[in-house]
């Protein structure tokens, strides 16, 4: 019952008509004040665009270089195959790189999906990384300079937790660069 409800909320398109539905009632009780289909509708419609919002704020190099058909096409199949499972916006894309690889897009970008893979991988490290927790002791300069040369035989370096690696074949980040800084990126072609 509650993958029939969440495939109406998510999997109809804006401003469906719910009122044809007429399973509906064995879900929602249709007399209450506003009707269960006109409830529905309200609810399907804001939370579909408020999770393509999200889509769209945590990757926004990924939103700028794809069409607004395709972005939409693509949040919309991702969310339908990967439904958020918490409150929190940071781990909705998480499996939105692998998605790209196999997504069918409709528009010609002049590169492989694995490219926008990459960036979809990219920007989501960089969204994990700038909500993970700050380090409270993290090594500078003066601490490195610090360290006698017969002691460095010995010392060990921990990561922060919040550090990620992203392998890429593609030269992505200057797309991601120029999204940051409010300009177009260049085209997809001068990515590979």
């Amino acid at each position: 019952m509650r993958e029939d409800f969440w495939r109406r909320v998510v999997d109809k398109p804006a401003g469906f008509d719910h009122r044809a539905d007429a399973s509906l009632a064995v879900l929602l009780d249709d007399h209450r004040p506003v009707a269960a289909a006109r409830g529905m509708r309200v609810y399907s419609d804001s939370y579909r665009a408020s999770l393509r919002e999200a889509l769209a704020t945590n990757f926004p190099a990924l939103a700028r270089v794809l069409s607004r058909d395709d972005f939409d096409r693509l949040a919309a199949a991702y969310l339908r195959a990967h439904p958020p499972v918490g409150h929190e916006f940071r781990s909705l894309g998480a499996a939105l790189a692998e998605f790209v690889h196999a997504f069918r897009f409709a528009d010609a970008y002049g590169v492989p999906p694995a490219v926008l893979a990459e960036l979809v991988a990219l920007e989501q490290a960089q969204l994990e990384v700038s909500d993970g927790p700050d380090e409270a002791a993290a090594v500078t300069p003066a601490h490195l300079t610090a360290i006698a040369p017969t002691d460095w035989e010995g010392v060990r370096f921990a990561f922060s937790p919040a550090l990620r690696m992203v392998h890429a074949s593609h030269d992505v980040l200057p797309v991601i660069d120029a999204v940051e800084r409010g300009e177009s990126p260049t085209g997809p072609c001068a990515w590979m």
